[in-house]
């Protein structure tokens, strides 16, 4: 079927574990090799999503498809003594194929093998740069509110941008891509759970984007990952996430490191009083009080969740994050390059006004 080194096997088989280790469906546990179109690929799934994972290497027998046990596979190619893989389709009754001489079943009817049904020659892809860098702190709120839409993140495409938006209806994440010229305007839902499972796998900065009606295609250099719509009703937030009536200013590093101090004191689903005078910040919990000296000039005292807050501006990685309060409804924003996030504040007691 195909030589390749034993390094760039063990690449896509460990991607393809992250589908196949926690299937209960013997089916899946399986790995399709293909040496089709003079590309060599394996493949996954279970049934949510699928992985067609391009390797480097040197077709030996053109055109073989076939199914082996995933877990199997993975091992003897792991414990291979050489650094370079052989592997080749013995054909018969009972068919094999042959790792570095070792050998075990296959199945060469790879019809068996659930596939997907998304028509990819005629997708039109969006091409993101830095795509991974700037999605990675979208993907985790939310997982386990009871609310659906809190386990999807949304892609909404329109005009020349591209927003993620992630919620677990106390905080909103969102990544922001202009995408060049583009007519089209979608917005659709994937799961959670497989967008931190494609993270893990990811090796490449860039991907490319697509939608198709029951997917969304997601390919990179070295392989193309596709995973189910989910059909669920996201919340409508571009009104609430409007940016007029905000005042802004800049926060520095210090604002983390200070809430941190707080944050080991408070008790679960507390929060710390933030009082944003002309020339300070002061956070308080209890009796405990810690200020921060920056320019400020909000006047104002609100209640927010103190861990989120610095869970969200530990998300951003640098040190000059745009924090804005609306004047209305006292909603905090945080801005940064290609992200945002949205901080709803707490409910005060009247002592604490």
């Amino acid at each position: 079927m195909f030589k390749a080194t034993q390094l760039e096997i063990k690449k896509a088989i460990n991607s393809m574990n992250y589908i196949t280790r926690k299937t209960s469906i013997p089916v899946l546990k399986n790995v399709v090799l293909k040496t089709q179109h003079n590309v060599i690929t394996l493949e996954s799934t279970n049934l949510e999503s699928f992985i067609i994972y391009e390797i480097s290497g040197t077709i030996t027998q053109c055109n073989k498809g076939v199914m082996v046990d995933g877990a199997t596979f993975r091992k003897l190619i792991l414990n291979a003594a050489s650094k370079h893989i052989t592997v080749e389709l013995i054909e018969g009754d009972s068919p094999m194929i042959s790792i570095n001489g070792i050998r075990i079943p296959v199945v060469t009817n790879i019809d068996d093998f659930p596939a997907h049904d998304a028509d990819m020659t005629e997708l039109t892809f969006v091409h993101i740069d830095n795509f991974i860098s700037a999605t990675r702190s979208v993907w985790p709120y939310g997982t386990d509110s009871k609310s659906p839409y809190c386990k999807v993140v949304q892609f909404h495409t329109e005009g020349n941008r591209l927003t993620i938006t992630s919620t677990d209806n106390v905080a909103v994440m969102q990544a922001m891509f202009e995408i060049g010229e583009n007519t089209l305007s979608s917005k659709f839902n994937v799961s959670k759970a497989e967008m931190v499972f494609l993270h893990k796998i990811m090796t490449s900065s860039w991907a490319c984007v697509a939608e198709t009606t029951k997917y969304c295609v997601i390919a990179t250099d070295k392989f193309t990952y596709v995973t189910r719509l989910i059909d669920c009703i996201f919340p409508e937030l571009n009104g609430a996430l409007s940016l007029d009536g905000y005042r802004e200013q800049y926060l520095s590093s210090g604002i983390t490191s200070t809430v941190s101090e707080l944050l080991p004191l408070c008790n679960k689903g507390e929060g710390l009083l933030f009082h944003f005078g002309d020339d300070a910040i002061t956070i308080e919990y209890e009796d405990n009080q810690r200020e921060f000296k920056t320019v400020c000039g909000l006047g104002v005292s609100i209640l927010l969740d103190g861990k989120l807050f610095n869970e969200i501006i530990s998300k951003f990685k640098c040190t000059d994050v745009l924090i804005a309060l609306k004047d209305s409804t006292h909603l905090m924003n945080f801005r940064h390059d290609h992200l945002r996030a949205y901080l709803m504040p707490m409910k005060m007691n009247e002592a604490d006004s």
